[in-house]
C-alpha cells in the first residue's frame, strides 16, 4: 500500500522505492511493522498490559551481572 501511495506523487514517480521514502521523509512498511514489535515487547516485559508475560518470555533469573529483564 504504501509503494503505491508514494507512486502518486507526481514529482516523484521516476524515482524508485527507497529514494520516494527518502524525499517524502518515510520510513520502510517493514522497519515500521519492526519497531512497533519490539515498543510492544518492551511494554509486555515490563508489565503496561495486564498479560501474564509467562505466555512470551522466559526471563533469565540466573545471578548475573545486569538488570532483571534479560531473557534466556
Amino acid at each position: 500500500m504504501q509503494r503505491c501511495a508514494t507512486k502518486l506523487v507526481h514529482s516523484l514517480e521516476n524515482l524508485n522505492y527507497d529514494d520516494r521514502l527518502k524525499e517524502l521523509a518515510l520510513t520502510r512498511l517493514d522497519k515500521r511493522r519492526l519497531r512497533s514489535d519490539l515498543i510492544e515487547t518492551f511494554k509486555i516485559i515490563n508489565k503496561n498490559y495486564d498479560i501474564d508475560t509467562d505466555l512470551f518470555f522466559e526471563l533469565d533469573e540466573g545471578g548475573r551481572r545486569g538488570h532483571s529483564k534479560k531473557t534466556v
